[in-house]
């Protein structure tokens, strides 16, 4: 039996006309995530394909100067019918929607590869950068160590936006490796201190040399001259601090006796200013430990040097010497 189109083709046309095939558009699109549009959709390719051969189908579709892809002379007659309602009239397709479906319900898992100063430039400072890009997305992202790299766990969706950022981040990285003053490299902790100082990732290379990697120049300015100055301060530093002694203590002449040459090294917040290169959170404070029952409880100040005179030495509990130390 003849449809209306058709029998309005051949009685009235004999050569079918984009106004023939426009009678076939309904008025209203459903929406693509009721119930009823997976019907709606097949009814109208169906009567597309009952209504017109493949080949004006075809030339429909050239009319409408649809991709190649939608004109190609080996597809089906849904194909072209399929392509004339999806890209002019603008139904999304039932394997669009399919697509759709999967990249936000399905979950994954997905690597990507980092070196050390890509982590540390993804991560931030104290992971604050990375825990946001996690609640963004509403992903999971762990680290794995062999090899190096992030693991993030979610909808297919979310991680090819983590993607994104994350590619984002390694593309904005800019580096340079600076040359310091002395050839011994620095302390990987106050590497450290400047890293977090600056958010830029420093790290030594060759014999005095550094590399430095940042997103913002100032931050690889920053740290430019941090580490140079700290390379500059060790250079000048005739020997390692190991007790800081302020300036102006008092000098002792003859016999003066104090009490015995006991110390204990307790937890200590210096309330005078250290080198900016100096760690805070190892200060102890050396304080002397009087045994009262040793029958001699004085120290003799002339012959032992005394701790403020920078001769003095560490023992265990065990009153085995560990270390020998002087002040500066």
């Amino acid at each position: 039996m003849e449809s209306e189109a058709e029998k309005y083709i051949r009685f009235d046309h004999g050569k079918p006309l984009l106004s023939d095939l426009e009678r076939l558009r309904p008025s209203s699109q459903p929406n693509p995530h009721s119930r009823d549009y997976v019907q709606r959709y097949k009814s109208l390719i169906d009567a597309m394909c009952h209504s017109f051969t493949s080949r004006q189908l075809r030339e429909f579709a050239r009319e409408y100067k649809l991709g190649a892809k939608f004109i190609a002379s080996k597809l089906t007659k849904d194909r072209y019918a399929g392509g004339i309602v999806s890209q002019q009239w603008g139904w999304p397709s039932l394997q669009e929607l399919a697509h759709k479906t999967r990249m936000e319900t399905e979950v994954i898992t997905r690597s990507f590869a980092v070196d050390p100063s890509q982590l540390f430039l993804i991560m931030g400072k104290d992971g604050g950068a990375l825990l946001k890009l996690s609640q963004t997305h509403r992903v999971h992202i762990s680290l794995t160590h062999k090899p190096l790299a992030l693991r993030v766990e979610g909808v297919r969706s979310r991680i090819n936006d983590v993607a994104e950022t994350i590619t984002s981040v390694k593309d904005s990285i800019i580096e340079e490796k600076v040359k310091l003053p002395s050839k011994e490299p620095l302390n990987p902790e106050l590497l450290e201190r400047i890293s977090r100082t600056v958010g830029a990732f420093i790290e030594n290379t060759a014999e005095g040399q550094v590399r430095i990697c940042a997103r913002e120049p100032f931050s690889l300015a920053g740290a430019r001259r941090l580490a140079l100055r700290a390379a500059s301060d060790d250079s000048d530093r005739v020997n390692q601090i190991f007790a800081y002694r302020p300036s102006g203590h008092a000098e002792h002449e003859g016999n003066i006796l104090l009490p015995p040459n006991r110390y204990f090294l307790y937890p200590f917040i210096n309330s005078r200013p250290l080198p900016w290169s100096t760690g805070t959170d190892g200060v102890f404070r050396w304080r002397r430990v009087i045994d009262f029952l040793e029958v001699n409880q004085g120290e003799n100040i002339a012959e032992t040097g005394g701790l403020a005179a920078g001769r003095g030495g560490v023992l265990t509990a065990t009153e085995f010497s560990v270390m020998r130390w002087h002040s500066t």
